[in-house]
């Protein structure tokens, strides 16, 4: 991370050789920043190919080169990213959930869903395990509306819950 640090605030361009598959590749790009997310790091560039996201723990050695790096002028590190994750969140998900969230506990959805005035939002997961775990944690907070799948399994650990609690 600190050679990484040092190339994205030096101003030149460099060179990465990156794992990536069961290989190591080599990349040329300009760094544009260094984002801290889910408690990994990643770096933002352009290259030839146009911008990208590097996993940083991936990056198996950077040298920085002589020629200066092409920031693009209309480049903002916040924006980007939000914009990146908010599709690369998207492309993963594969379940669609719909839900009605209590006020309290709005922020700390998952994917930053759009919230409707009613309290109702739609929240994508890869796959119902996940969304069962993550929105169990918000116990009543959150209502489950559909799939009715999730709605049920949700409601029978809520019920075993209160059975081994009665007694």
């Amino acid at each position: 991370l600190p050679a990484l640090a040092s190339a994205v605030w030096s101003g030149h361009r460099v060179r990465l050789r990156y794992r990536e598959g069961g290989g190591v590749v080599q990349r040329t790009v300009d760094p544009l920043g260094l984002v801290l997310k889910g408690g990994a790091w990643y770096l933002v560039a352009h290259r030839s190919a146009g911008m990208r996201v590097y996993r940083v723990s991936r990056v198996a050695s950077v040298r920085a080169l002589d020629a200066e790096l092409r920031r693009p002028s209309d480049f903002e590190l916040r924006r980007f990213w939000d914009e990146w994750s908010r599709d690369f969140e998207q492309r993963l998900a594969r379940v669609q959930v719909t839900v009605r969230v209590h006020e309290d506990v709005r922020r700390f959805l998952p994917g930053e869903p759009a919230i409707a005035e009613d309290g109702t939002a739609v929240i994508w997961f890869s796959h119902l395990g996940d969304a069962y775990r993550e929105l169990l944690r918000f116990g009543s907070q959150v209502e489950v509306l559909e799939p009715a799948e999730l709605r049920d399994r949700i409601a029978a650990t809520g019920r075993d819950v209160a059975a081994l609690y009665a007694a």
